[in-house]
C-alpha cells in the first residue's frame, strides 16, 4: 500500500501541475515463495482472477481501492492469501471485458470466468488457455474494432 500511494501522489501532482484531469488503474500481484503467499491490491482496476492448484478459479476480493492520480492522499489496501504452489494468477485490463461485437454487447467477466472455467476443466495447457482466450475473444468480436487495449497476464508457481 505504501508502494501505490507513493506512486499515486506523485502522479497526482504531475497530472495537477499539468492541468490534466485523468487517471490510471493498477494492480499490483506480490508472491512471497517461501511463504507462499499472494499480497494483492487494486487501484480502481478489476480483481484478478485465481486458480488453485485443483483448477478451483475465484475471483480476488481485493479492496475497492480508487484509481491512480484522483486524490493525492487517497488511501490504498491490499488483501493476502494463500497461493501454493500449482496456483494460476489471471489479471487483465478491462479491455478484454469490454471488447464489444458488432452488436455492441461486451464480452464481459461471464464469458471470460466461462470460457476459463471450461478450458480447466478440459485440462488445457497454460499456452492453450491463453491462445483460446484470445481466439474465442477475437471470434466474438469479429470485425468490431477494439476501443481499449486488451492484455492479460497468465503467470503459474511452480
Amino acid at each position: 500500500p505504501a508502494f501505490t500511494a507513493s506512486i499515486n501522489r506523485g502522479l497526482q501532482s504531475i497530472l495537477h501541475r499539468a492541468g490534466i484531469t485523468m487517471f490510471a488503474t493498477m494492480t499490483v500481484a506480490v508472491i512471497d515463495l517461501a511463504s507462499e503467499k499472494l499480497n494483492c491490491l487494486t487501484a480502481g482496476h478489476h480483481a484478478p482472477l485465481m486458480i488453485s492448484p485443483e483448477a478451483r478459479l475465484e475471483e480476488l476480493e481485493t479492496p475497492k481501492n480508487l484509481a491512480l492520480g484522483l486524490m493525492a492522499d487517497a488511501d490504498f489496501a491490499a488483501i493476502s492469501c494463500s497461493f501454493p504452489a500449482g496456483s494460476r494468477l489471471f489479471l487483465y485490463t478491462d479491455g478484454l471485458l469490454e471488447a464489444t461485437n458488432v452488436q455492441e454487447e461486451e464480452w464481459g467477466r461471464g464469458r471470460l470466468v466461462g470460457s476459463l472455467k471450461e478450458l480447466m476443466r478440459e485440462g488445457r495447457s497454460d499456452d492453450e488457455i491463453c491462445e483460446t482466450t484470445l481466439k474465442r475473444l477475437s471470434d466474438f468480436s469479429g470485425k468490431s474494432h477494439h476501443k481499449d487495449d486488451v492484455t492479460f497476464l497468465f503467470a503459474r508457481l511452480s
